[in-house]
This record gives structure tokens, sequence and C-alpha cells, in this order.
């Protein structure tokens, strides 16, 4: 077996700089079925490590590819998760109609929901909205998937419509002034959802899809729109999304804040 290549004499590890940023991960899964509870813990644990992490917004995989019960128990999955592990931010994937209150999951220990409109297209939008405001009135922070992979490589087997812009902003609107994550965006949708948008300092938008070039981040920091870390693990590398973050060509006041934003419904009681 051949030697890992980092550390390595000479070849500085290109990820220390990014660790020192004690990053958030705004956007990550549990992705493989049947696994134990305690082996879920020690893979957010792994990935925390891995790239420094002081917390990681944690979703299950599993709610998204079979909405009802079982998504319920997935969601359940992740609440267990965070009970035996402190830097999970556990989020809940929820679906119109689903049956049980938002107030039950901030309850049980819910801190934010997951709307995926992408995985039911023929949901009218009005009802995201509702569970939008209903998640915002419970505290919760609200987080829209977009997608979830590239559509190129879709290994997920979920299926999936691309939500437009126009909706995503609306959804966004609908949550100021607690503030929205909107997840899965490539570079050109990100300028085209954040023009739509009355409110966009309360939005964020991950960068798991943007991508190389390094530039591409701070040109969006340049024309006012607020990037977040989010990588989508493990269904992308997350070394795609923390390597632009250390770009010489942001400041280090530019890279902790697209590093460490605040759980949203919390940051905008204090805004």
């Amino acid at each position: 077996m051949s030697a890992p290549f980092w550390p390595h004499p000479g070849h500085p590890d290109p990820l220390a700089d990014f660790r020192g940023l004690r990053a958030v991960d705004t956007c990550a899964w549990l992705a493989q079925q049947g696994r134990s509870e305690a082996a879920d813990v020690e893979v957010v644990e792994a990935h925390c490590e891995r790239f420094g992490l002081s917390e990681v917004w944690l979703g299950a995989l599993d709610a998204l590819r079979a909405p009802g019960l079982a998504a319920a128990r997935a969601n359940d999955r992740v609440l267990n998760v965070a009970r035996r592990h402190g830097r999970t931010a556990p989020f809940v994937t929820v679906f119109p109609d689903e049956g049980r209150p938002m107030h039950e999951w901030a309850d049980m220990g819910a801190r934010g929901v997951r709307l995926a409109p992408g995985r039911a297209p023929g949901v009218e939008l009005g009802a995201w909205l509702d569970l939008v405001r209903e998640a915002a009135e419970c505290g919760l922070a609200v987080q829209v998937v977009a997608r979830i992979e590239d559509a190129r490589v879709a290994l997920s087997g979920i299926p999936w419509a691309d939500p437009p812009p126009a909706d995503i902003a609306l959804l966004c609107d609908a949550a100021h002034p607690a503030g929205i994550v909107i997840s899965g965006l490539n570079f050109t949708e990100i300028r085209t959802t954040a023009g739509l948008v009355d409110q966009p300092r309360h939005v964020r938008f991950d960068l798991w899809y943007v991508g190389g070039p390094t530039g591409a981040v701070s040109e969006l920091v340049r024309v006012g729109v607020s990037p977040c870390f989010g990588t989508a693990y493990p269904l992308q590398s997350p070394s795609a999304s923390a390597l632009p973050i250390v770009s010489p060509l942001l400041s280090l006041d530019e890279r902790k804040r697209i590093a460490r934003p605040q759980l949203m419904s919390h940051e905008a009681e204090s805004s």
C-alpha cells in the first residue's frame, strides 16, 4: 500500500488553513442504510476531524428516498446521532401534509428543517411557503435543498426536478426575517436567485455546486451574495467546497463569514 500524500515533507497540507477556520458544514447527510447508531456517530466525527469542523448540520438521505413513515424514521435517526454527538445540529426533512406539526420536531430536539420541493414537484408552492413560515415561527432554521447531486453523475437514484429560481426566491422571502439557507445551486443560479429576493441579506447559499474556479466564491462576495460552507457530504467531495474558501482572493474576515454562519433562526434574533 502506498503512503498517503498528506502530510508529506515539503508539501504542506492544503486543508490546514481551512481547518483553522473551525467551519460549520451546513449540508451533510447520513447516507448509508442499515448502519448502527454508533457507526453513524463515528462517520460524522471523522468528517468533523478531517476538516476541523465546529458543527455539522446533518440530515438523512433516506428521508428523501421515501417521504412518509420511512422519512420519519430517517429523521429520528438524525436526532439520535445528535444526542450522542455534540457537534451535530439535526435537520429534519419534512414535506407538506406529512402529519407531524413543526413544533413537535422542535420539541424533539431538531434545530432546523430541510425542504426539498424538487422531490415533490407536484406539490403547490403555497404548501412549501406555509412550511417555511411555520418553521420560522417555531424557531427552526430553514434550508431549501434545491438539488442533492450533479445530474451528470447522479448516483443516489432519487427522482428530482430542479425548482425554478423564482420559486426559490419566494421561499426566501417567506423566511424573512429569520433567514434561510439554499443548498445546491450553481454560480449562475445563485446570482439569478439572489437578484429576485426582496431581502437578500437574510439568505445564504452553500457552495458545493459552485466548485472552481476559485474566483467564483470571491465574485459572489463582491456582488453582495452571502455564501456559506456546505458540502453535500458524502454525495460530494468536501474538499471541493473547502479549498476555494481559503483562496487568497478572500480576506480572513470573508473566509470566517463563509465558514461559520450561525443557525439562521438564532442569527435573526440578534440582528
